[in-house]
């Protein structure tokens, strides 16, 4: 129905329409209504995003242009450029993933600051043995008030010897410490996971 009414509007008036859509979706994922909408956020945000794509190259002006079609897909994080990881993680559609109810502190041995986990649905579906491609785990992290600060984001790209088969990605506050496969700062240490380099498949 949202989608309807907005193709009712003329398409010059429709930017901040679409503008307003996305951004109800991208703040609206808390923990738990996150995994209660499920799948059905997956669509509503991709929805809305395909309407800002059509804006951008449709006549939306200077506020259409900053809504281009989100890069990759709601259950697989670009990784082609920091950048497109980035904007993707904002647009908060890994939050209807499984993912663990609140924050939490960094469990013992963890690098990490207190954090929150999901995992996308090959991940949190597989069973056991090596993960298939394109699983992939987002971890929210932290400060001491509560604020993210960061993300730390783990795909496994291709099938093989898991250290040259996952990529890497963490960033906290302004400094980015792992952009791609097989970087030793995370390999060294998720080489001790319990099962193909991840300590936590969250379930659903």
């Amino acid at each position: 129905m949202r989608m309807t009414l907005l193709a009712m509007v003329p398409s010059a008036a429709r930017a901040p329409l679409a503008l307003l859509a996305l951004l109800a979706n991208s703040a609206c994922g808390t923990p738990t209504g996150s995994q209660d909408l499920g799948g059905g956020r997956d669509q509503a945000v991709a929805a809305d995003l395909a309407v800002g794509s059509d804006l951008a190259s449709g006549g939306g002006a200077d506020l259409g242009a900053g809504l281009d079609a989100m890069p990759g897909d709601s259950q697989l994080p670009p990784i082609d450029s920091a950048a497109s990881l980035e904007k993707w993680l904002m647009t908060g559609v890994y939050k209807a993933w499984a993912c663990e109810k609140d924050r939490h502190p960094a469990r013992p041995g963890s690098a990490h600051a207190a954090n929150r986990i999901c995992s996308n649905d090959l991940l949190s579906t597989s069973a056991s043995g090596e993960y298939p491609v394109n699983s992939a785990s987002v971890k929210e992290l932290f400060d001491s008030g509560g604020t993210i600060i960061g993300y730390a984001v783990g795909v496994r790209t291709k099938t093989g010897p898991a250290d040259a088969s996952w990529f890497w990605y963490e960033r906290v506050n302004t400094t980015t410490y792992a952009n791609g496969a097989g970087v030793p700062l995370c390999a060294n240490c998720h080489r001790n996971a319990p099962r193909d380099f991840i300590y936590t498949q969250v379930t659903r």
